[in-house]
C-alpha cells in the first residue's frame, strides 16, 4: 500500500495503515508470523486535496484499551474495534470542527489521555479538541486565535509550572491549554515556515520547537510565553531532535 504511517505494536498484534487500491485500509497482523487477523477500509483515497507527495496516510495509528484511532489525509478520525476491525464511531476534523489542514494533509497521531483523545483540527474555532476515546463525543474544543494550519505535529502532554496541560506547535503558533479544560494558558507568537513537521520537546518547563530556526520557548504559568533563544540551524524542517541535541547544541 501507499502511505507514510509507521507500523505500531500493542497488545500482541501489529497494526499498519495504508491505501490499497484506492481504499485507506487498517491492517492487524500477528508479529510473529506475518499472518493477517483482519483489514478494515476506513474511506477512499484518490491521492487528490493534500498536496501531492504520494497517495496514504500520513498518521501512524494510536493503540488505546482495544481500540485502534487511524486518520486519513483530509481529517477522517475513525475509531475501529481493535479487535475485529469493525468502525466503532467516526469525526472530521474539517466538518465537524472547521479544521484548517497543511498542504500535505493532516499527519498527527491522536494522543490518548485516559478516557479522552486529544486531537488538533488547527483553525481558530476547535483548534484543540478533547473526545470522549468510547464515544467520539466532544468534551471540550480551545479556540485559538491565530493559530493557523494543523500542520504535521502531535500534541504533546505534560506538567508544566504543575498545571497538567497539552502543548500543540500550529503553522502560526505554540500554545498550551489545560488538560481539565481545554482553556489557554499560554502562547507564544513564534511562528513556523515552510512545514511544521517535529512534535514538540518538553523539559524543565521549556519547549523546544523546531522550524527553521529553532528555538526554545521558556513558559510562565500566566499567558504570557518568552522565547528564550534561537539557534540559526536552517538543516531542521522535517528532522525530530532529542534531549541528547539539545544538549549539544545549547550548551544546557
Amino acid at each position: 500500500g501507499e502511505g507514510y504511517a509507521t507500523i505500531i505494536v500493542a497488545n500482541g498484534t501489529l497494526f499498519h495503515n495504508s491505501t490499497v487500491n484506492g481504499q485507506l485500509t487498517a491492517f492487524a497482523l500477528n508479529p510473529e508470523t506475518g499472518e493477517k487477523i483482519w483489514e478494515s477500509s476506513f474511506g477512499s483515497d484518490d491521492g487528490e486535496g493534500y498536496g501531492g507527495m504520494g497517495a496514504g496516510p500520513r498518521s501512524t495509528p494510536t493503540y488505546a484499551d482495544g481500540k485502534l484511532l487511524v486518520l486519513s489525509p483530509l481529517g477522517k478520525l475513525v475509531c475501529l474495534n481493535a479487535e475485529n476491525g469493525s468502525e466503532l464511531w467516526s469525526v472530521d476534523y474539517r466538518s465537524d470542527f472547521s479544521g484548517a489542514m497543511g498542504h500535505w494533509g493532516y499527519a498527527e497521531s491522536p494522543l490518548v489521555d485516559g478516557n479522552r483523545v486529544l486531537i488538533s483540527p488547527g483553525g481558530a474555532r476547535d483548534s484543540i479538541v478533547a473526545l470522549d476515546l468510547a464515544t467520539g463525543e466532544k468534551i471540550w474544543g480551545a479556540d485559538i486565535d491565530n493559530a493557523g494550519s494543523a500542520e504535521y505535529t502531535s500534541i504533546v502532554g505534560a506538567e508544566i509550572k504543575g498545571t497538567k496541560q497539552y502543548v500543540k506547535l500550529f503553522m502560526n503558533t505554540v500554545v498550551g491549554v489545560d488538560a481539565e479544560t481545554g482553556k489557554k494558558i499560554w502562547q507564544s507568537e513564534w511562528r513556523g515556515a515552510t512545514a511544521v513537521a517535529a512534535t514538540p520537546i518538553i523539559e524543565n518547563d521549556q519547549v523546544f520547537v523546531v522550524e527553521s530556526p529553532a528555538a526554545v520557548v521558556a513558559v510562565k504559568q500566566d499567558a504570557e510565553a518568552k522565547e528564550h533563544y534561537e539557534h540559526e540551524e536552517r538543516d531542521v524542517t522535517h528532522k525530530d531532535v532529542g534531549l541528547l541535541g539539545i544538549a549539544q547544541c545549547f550548551g544546557r
